[in-house]
Parts: structure tokens; sequence; C-alpha cells
């Protein structure tokens, strides 16, 4: 039995997501694709990861806002690819704020997940 636990559910939601550290100079920008996507964080498919510990600043696309939600997050994890798995890493987002929320909520719902 696994002894992983997770607080929220994951949903298998694809979406194009920018990705750019929070504090530096430049404004280089990596475009990517989430593998699922939950309250929480989220699991960004990209090769090579940026390293465990890099605040971020996530881009992503929704239909259901005209500009792409931003949030912060904090790199937890990463995964280097192999036959079966894509490299990326996994994502924990800053507190929510009761918008950014409510627009995540929206863009779950649109994928055909609803609240259990």
């Amino acid at each position: 039995m696994a002894s992983h636990f997770r607080l929220r559910p994951r949903y298998p939601i694809e979406v194009r997501v920018t990705v750019r550290r929070q504090h530096e100079k430049s404004a280089r920008k990596v475009e990517a694709i989430t593998a699922n996507l939950s309250f929480g964080g989220v699991f960004v498919a990209v090769d090579p990861p940026m390293p465990v510990g890099a605040r971020l600043r996530v881009g992503i696309a929704s239909a259901t806002t005209w500009d792409p939600l931003e949030l912060d997050a904090t790199v937890r994890w990463v995964r280097d690819g192999g036959a079966t798995v894509r490299p990326g890493m996994g994502l924990a987002f800053d507190p929510l704020t009761p918008q950014q929320a409510l627009a995540l909520h929206g863009l779950i719902c649109a994928h055909g997940f609803e609240d259990e």
C-alpha cells in the first residue's frame, strides 16, 4: 500500500503553461504542458526541469479566462524522463487568493471535472 498522501485530488488535465523564475532579471519564459493539476499544485512536463526549491511564476492557459492564470509556486520534486514517463517537475502553489481559486475551479470544471 502506498504511503503517499495528498490533501487534494489531482485531475489529468493537459494545458499549455509558461514557467519563469520569480526573481530573475531575465523575463525568459519556458513553454511546457501540464500532466495533472490540482488546487495545491501541478506537474509540468518539461525537459530539463528546474531545480528543487526554485521559486516560479506559472502562467496557465485557460479557455475560461481572458488572460493566463498567473500563480506563484515552488518546485517540490523533479523527475528525469524515461522510456515510459515524461521528465518534469512537481510544483506546489503558494496559497491561492479567492480570485485565483475561482479561476482554477473554472478551469478544472471546464475539463469535465466537478467537485466530489
